[in-house]
């Protein structure tokens, strides 16, 4: 299975992984249904033609969110931050299966001032050109404050992204498309659903 940096940045391996699994939202992390973070991901009927693909995987330990980063002194980075729990979800596009996919996940850490910090340093690690694709824009979203998206292209695959913070919680949510896609049918599914989650959220999380 890809690191997040590879979801992220359109690597062929998440499309295939999740065809090959059917969906499952295995990250190496043991599966839970939760009950506090998971109203905090991408739900059915928030993303236009995206369904989350099975339960989310739960994080524990810092190290354990840490090692799924994948990103040089994570694991300390989030231990002073207070890392409380963290939930993943990977997201399929059902109009064309294996044409698309994305990620979900919701982060809480020991305070606001934390959680706005792990979003920064995500976004430093993520928002970047890498594994052949390249930054094509960057912007905040309308009505969600201190909210960080970008758009990403390489050969064949487009995909969209945003970082934004709620509480003391992160949250990412991540689209890609392969056939067929393009910088609307990304970005507007992937907008849609941060708008639903910040509306029923009212700004706070837990």
């Amino acid at each position: 299975m890809p690191r997040v940096r590879q979801q992220l940045t359109l690597a062929a391996a998440l499309v295939a992984a999740l065809a090959l699994t059917g969906g499952s939202a295995a990250l190496g992390a043991k599966s839970s249904p939760a009950t506090t973070l998971a109203n905090y991901l991408v739900q059915g009927g928030e993303e236009t033609g995206f369904v989350p693909a099975g339960k989310p995987s739960t994080f524990k330990t810092a190290e354990a969110w840490g090692s799924v980063l994948d990103a040089k002194g994570a694991p300390a980075r989030l231990t002073k931050e207070g890392f409380v729990s963290a939930l993943s979800e990977y997201t399929l596009y059902t109009p064309k299966r294996g044409s698309g996919g994305g990620i979900s996940w919701a982060v809480e850490l020991g305070s606001a001032a934390n959680a706005k910090a792990e979003a920064s340093a995500d976004y430093k690690q993520l928002a970047v050109g890498s594994e052949g694709a390249t930054v094509v824009e960057r912007y905040a979203l309308k009505g969600i404050a201190d909210s960080r998206a970008w758009t990403s292209e390489a050969l064949g695959f487009v995909s969209a992204n945003v970082i934004f913070i709620e509480g003391r919680c992160v949250m990412l949510i991540g689209v890609e498309r392969t056939q067929g896609g393009t910088g609307t049918n990304t970005v507007a599914p992937m907008e849609a659903a941060a708008d639903s989650i910040y509306k029923h959220s009212h700004g706070t999380c837990p």
